[in-house]
C-alpha cells in the first residue's frame, strides 16, 4: 500500500501499511453449507513500529454472491449491496481518513 493511501499515519518504515483482499464461503445462521454465500473481505493493516509494536486492522465484509438456498435470498439481499464500486469506494475513503489521535492508547512498549 502506498503511504498516500493512509496519509494520516507516519510513512514507512515507522508504519508498515498493507491492503489485502479475500473471499470466504460462509453459511448464515442455521443454513446448510450448500446455502453458503460468498463474502468479499477487504482488509487494511497498519503495523505500528517502535515504541508501540502493535497492529491496527480495518475490515469491510460484503456479500459478493448470495446462494439461492440462503436465508438471505428470501430477504432480497443483493451482492455487495448491489454496487461493487460503491463498496470499494467506501473502504478506500475509510482507510484514507483513518487517523490515530492519541498514540498513548497503544502504550509505549
Amino acid at each position: 500500500m502506498e503511504d498516500s493511501q493512509m496519509p494520516h499515519l507516519p510513512p514507512a518504515p515507522q508504519v508498515r501499511k498493507m491492503l489485502l483482499l479475500g473471499e470466504q464461503q460462509v453459511a448464515k445462521h442455521r443454513d446448510s453449507q450448500e446455502a453458503a454465500n460468498v463474502v468479499t473481505i477487504m482488509l487494511a493493516l497498519a503495523r505500528l513500529g517502535e515504541p508501540h509494536n502493535t497492529d491496527v486492522l480495518i475490515t469491510l465484509n460484503a456479500p459478493s454472491q448470495i446462494s439461492n438456498q440462503s436465508s438471505s435470498a428470501t430477504l432480497g439481499c443483493k451482492p455487495m449491496g448491489g454496487d461493487i464500486e460503491k463498496c470499494n469506494d467506501i473502504f478506500t475513503r475509510v482507510v484514507a481518513s483513518f487517523n490515530i489521535v492519541d498514540y498513548t492508547l497503544f502504550g509505549s512498549g
